[in-house]
C-alpha cells in the first residue's frame, strides 16, 4: 500500500471508532442509564397530604388530560379551578412545570401542591412535556411557549381566569424550566436566540421556583471537584439532554444559565430549596442576581440544626417545613398577583 492509502485507511478506522463512540455515549449508554432510573423506586419523591386535604379538594374543581398543541408528545396538562361561590370573580393563573431531572416526571406528580394552590384561590395548569434523551433541549422550553400560546385562547371557556396575571412555577427540573421560559419574555435577544415568542410578555407578574437548579453546567464542576462517579453520572445525564459530547461548553448549555438572561423585566420570584442532595448554593446566587437588579425576592431555607430537608420537600404536605412554604407562597403571591 502506498503511505497516502495508509494514512486514509488510519483516518477512517479513527473516524469509524470515533462515530462509534459518539453513538454509545450520545444515544446508547444515555437511553439505558435513564431507563433505570425511570424504573427505580423513588419513595422520597411521592406525595402526602395535610388533615384538612378533603377539604381543600372539595373547594377545587379539576379536569384532567387536556391537550394543547405540540408537534411533541406528552402535551397534556390538568387544570385545577377554585369552585366559585357568590359573587363569581377572576382568579390569577398559576402555570405550573413539574420535575423530573428532565429525563422524566409527570404532570400528576404535584397533584397535592396544585390542589392546595387553587384552593386558596387560583386557577392552576399542570404541564406535561416530552423528557430527554427521546426529545432533548429545548423541546421542554418550546413546549411551554406553546402551551403558553394555547392557555390564551383557550382561557376564553374559561371566564374565572385571569390571564393579565400569570405566575410560572416549577420544582426541580420544572424550576428551571420556567425560570428559562420567564427568561425568554423577559429578555428579546435570548427569545430571539431560541425562537420562542414573547407571548406573554408583560403579563407574568411573578415566579415560583422550587429546589431548581438554575446553572446546569456548573452541576458537573461540582461533580468533578467532589465525586469522580458522580461526575460521569452528570455527563451521561448532560448527554441525555443536550445531545452534545462536550455538553457544558455548548451554546444550547449556556441558554440554561438562568442568572446570565435576567433583565430588570424578570418578575418578583420566590426561591426555596432543602438542604440535603438539592441547589441551595444556585438558589442563592440567582436570588443575589435578581436582587442586584432591584427584583422583588422571598426566599426560604433550612439551616442544618433543623435536620435534613430535602429535595422536593415541599410535596409533603403533612410535613411542618412543607406547610410553612405553602404559607409563606400564598403571601407572596397575594402581594404580587392581587
Amino acid at each position: 500500500m502506498q503511505p497516502y492509502e495508509i494514512a486514509l485507511l488510519i483516518l477512517s478506522i479513527v473516524l469509524v471508532l470515533f462515530l462509534l463512540f459518539a453513538f454509545l455515549y450520545l444515544c446508547v449508554l444515555p437511553r439505558v442509564i435513564v431507563h433505570k432510573i425511570r424504573t427505580a423506586p423513588n419513595p422520597d419523591g411521592e406525595m402526602t397530604y395535610p388533615d384538612n386535604f378533603d377539604e381543600l379538594k372539595a373547594k377545587v374543581k379539576i379536569e384532567r388530560d387536556l391537550v394543547y398543541p405540540s408537534k411533541k408528545p406528552s402535551n397534556r396538562y390538568n387544570l385545577y379551578l377554585p369552585l366559585q361561590g357568590e359573587g363569581a370573580k377572576k382568579f390569577p393563573l398559576i402555570v405550573w412545570i413539574h420535575g423530573g431531572g428532565f429525563i422524566g416526571g409527570t404532570k400528576d406528580g404535584g397533584d397535592n401542591v396544585m390542589i392546595a394552590l387553587a384552593a386558596a384561590g387560583h386557577a392552576v395548569a399542570s404541564i406535561d412535556y416530552a423528557v430527554a434523551p427521546e426529545h432533548p433541549y429545548p423541546t421542554a422550553v418550546r413546549q411551554a411557549s406553546e402551551f403558553a400560546e394555547h392557555i390564551l385562547k383557550a382561557a376564553q371557556n374559561y371566564p374565572e381566569i385571569d390571564t393579565e396575571r400569570i405566575a410560572f412555577g416549577g420544582d426541580s427540573a420544572g424550576a428551571q424550566i420556567a425560570a428559562q421560559y420567564i427568561a425568554t419574555q423577559t429578555n428579546a435577544a435570548l427569545a430571539a436566540e431560541m425562537g420562542i415568542p414573547q407571548t406573554l410578555k408583560g403579563r407574568i407578574k411573578a415566579a415560583v421556583l422550587v429546589c431548581g437548579p438554575f446553572d446546569l453546567p456548573a452541576i458537573r464542576t461540582y461533580a468533578k471537584r467532589t465525586n469522580k462517579a458522580f461526575c460521569r453520572l452528570v455527563d451521561i445525564w448532560g448527554r441525555a439532554y443536550f445531545r452534545k459530547l462536550l455538553w457544558t461548553r455548548s451554546r444550547p448549555a449556556k441558554q440554561t444559565v438562568i442568572c446570565s438572561h435576567l433583565t430588570d423585566a424578570f418578575p418578583p420570584t420566590f426561591l426555596t430549596d432543602g438542604n440535603k442532595g438539592s441547589f441551595e448554593v444556585q438558589n442563592r446566587k440567582l436570588a443575589k442576581a435578581l436582587k442586584e437588579r432591584g427584583i422583588p425576592v422571598e426566599e426560604l431555607y433550612f439551616d442544618p440544626e433543623q435536620g435534613d430537608v430535602p429535595h422536593e420537600y415541599l410535596f409533603h404536605l403533612h410535613e411542618a417545613n412543607s406547610q410553612l412554604c405553602m404559607s409563606r407562597i400564598g403571601t407572596f403571591l397575594g402581594e404580587y398577583l392581587n
